[in-house]
């Protein structure tokens, strides 16, 4: 299992540092002082990689309809973020699932596709 799991903090944590090095910590309103708000926690997400058989192009006709089907159904749900074949060459695909639960998700998502239910995928 290849779930991996992303930490955005750097990303957050470099724009609110960004934001407040355009402010101090502290904000005067009046006479009274008040602390800046603490950034929102950082939400989890979790990376799900495929490789992919060298011929996939070939092959994933039959099984590409469904394979949709479901990332679309999983990205409706609001666990899938985004997703999509890694090209030039095509030989895997990348798929971010969002949550405490990502990892689950992304395992869910796996043992229930065509593509490896079927063998076009070789690793995730």
């Amino acid at each position: 299992l290849a779930v991996r799991r992303l930490s955005l903090a750097g990303i957050g944590a470099r724009r609110f540092a960004l934001d407040a090095s355009r402010t101090s910590s502290t904000t005067r309103v009046g006479t009274r002082t008040m602390a800046a708000a603490a950034p929102p926690p950082v939400p989890k997400h979790f990376a799900l990689l495929y490789s992919y058989v060298p011929d996939i192009l070939e092959k994933r006709g039959p099984y590409r309809a469904e394979h949709l089907r479901l990332a679309q159904e999983s990205i409706d749900k609001s666990d899938m973020i985004i997703g999509g074949v890694l090209a030039d060459p095509v030989d895997g695909a990348l798929f971010l699932f969002r949550g405490e639960d990502g990892g689950e998700k992304a395992k869910a998502f796996a043992e229930g596709d065509p593509y490896v239910v079927n063998g076009l995928v070789t690793e995730w």
